[in-house]
């Protein structure tokens, strides 16, 4: 009799706990997480299989917010930069990426602000001790992990760098760092609706699609809500035309950010010689401001306007050699170009442009039979011409404005 009792007793205590449970609700979690290249906030499909895990996820999510019986009750953002680079550069990556991961999302899926949680790891060392504590090859390991979890994350990284001459900071650069240029989002699912209002309250997909196995499987996660801070940068911009110097032209030119979309362009020409004959020249002197209009930021496809004034002297082996008129009137006019720019190093401050334009021009020039002091001819030559005046292949370096 007494074991029955007892029996029935457990059998009580069971019950309970399972009818407690169930009262409070069961929660389930997911996660997605977007790897990036060194240095770049750029989003990429095609990098370590962030399409797949991107595309997957949000199939999830789409069928969760389907769903009546399950609710989206916290959404955490956590975006992070690996430590190498000055402090400020991996601020501005973690922001980026989260901005960049965010608003993908929102224009696919949306999640009550209400719920969203934002976390910015400008450098993200928690993240690097989890990685080398489970890295029993991470060269000399334990004094990495006491530097990390001793020192000031504004300290730690010169005496990480010395370390053993750089040996261990050189093996996390390859195998440890990678890991933290991410964006992860977690989503934590309830059976019961939150005690705290929604804006917008989101359902989430059937029991049976989501059970601990499946959860356990899962990749990271993204969804979007609230919008990282504006973090533009404005840049300034040193390039040259590889064109112009394959004529024997020096040329440099200068470009600062306006606004997100617009710039201002400022390319100077200079030519003080002969193609190795008196007979041939191209010498110049000529500037050409441009304001550009960018589809995208500050990479991509552009138009621009631009005007030009130029100083010159021409001869290409003909009778005539033409020179602005008495040496001292430019030609004046300008025009529209188009151009496309793209990043041509892991830093995305490396770059090639691509440009065309046409202009119209008041020339007025006086003409001299091309021979070293050949005469004048009568008279001078003044109209309009139509002519390519910006044709490019720049290579240029960007540097960060600072904003005020």
């Amino acid at each position: 009799m007494q074991t029955f009792f007892k029996r029935v007793f457990i059998f009580f205590v069971l019950l309970l706990s399972v009818t407690t449970a169930f009262a409070k609700g069961v929660e389930r979690v997911d996660s997605l997480k977007i790897f990036f290249r060194q240095g770049s906030s750029r989003w990429e499909a095609d990098f370590e299989g962030n399409g797949e895990r991107m595309d997957a996820f949000l199939e999830r999510i789409r069928a969760i917010q389907k769903d009546t019986l399950q609710t989206i009750i916290k959404v955490i953002y956590t975006s992070g930069a690996s430590p190498e680079g000055p402090l400020v550069v991996n601020q501005r990556l973690s922001k980026q990426r989260a901005r960049s991961i965010m608003n993908y999302l929102d224009k696919r899926v949306r999640v009550a602000d209400s719920v969203v949680e934002t976390i910015l790891r400008d450098e993200d060392y928690a993240e690097l001790i989890r990685k080398v504590e489970a890295d029993v090859q991470t060269p000399y390991r334990d004094e990495v992990l006491q530097l990390l979890r001793t020192q000031p994350t504004t300290e730690v990284k010169r005496p990480l760098m010395q370390l053993h001459g750089g040996h261990s900071w050189e093996y996390m650069l390859e195998n440890h760092f990678p890991q933290l240029r991410r964006f992860k989002m977690v989503v934590v699912v309830g059976v019961e609706p939150p005690k705290f209002p929604l804006e917008e309250p989101v359902q989430v997909a059937p029991a049976s699609a989501l059970t601990a196995a499946t959860f356990s499987a899962l990749p990271a996660p993204v969804v979007a809500a609230p919008r990282v801070p504006d973090m533009w940068v404005p840049q300034v911009t040193l390039k040259t035309n590889a064109f112009a110097w394959a004529m024997g032209v020096t040329n440099v030119a200068v470009e600062f950010d306006l606004a997100k979309h617009f710039s201002f362009n400022l390319p100077i020409y200079y030519s003080a010689w002969n193609y190795f004959t008196y007979g041939i020249k191209f010498r110049l002197f000529g500037a050409y401001p441009e304001l550009r209009y960018w589809f995208k930021e500050r990479d991509g496809w552009f138009v621009g306007a631009h005007f030009g004034a130029a100083l010159y002297n021409l001869a290409l082996k003909g009778e005539w050699r033409v020179q602005d008129h008495n040496g001292e009137t430019p030609a004046l006019g300008g025009g529209i170009n188009a151009g496309y720019r793209m990043p041509i190093s892991k830093n995305q401050r490396w770059k090639v442009e691509f440009t065309l334009g046409v202009g119209v021009y008041d020339v007025h020039y006086d003409k001299f039979l091309n021979y070293k002091d050949g005469p004048k001819a009568v008279g001078s030559v003044h109209k309009t011409a139509v002519a390519l005046d910006n044709v490019g292949v720049n290579f240029s370096y960007s540097f960060d404005l600072k904003k005020r």
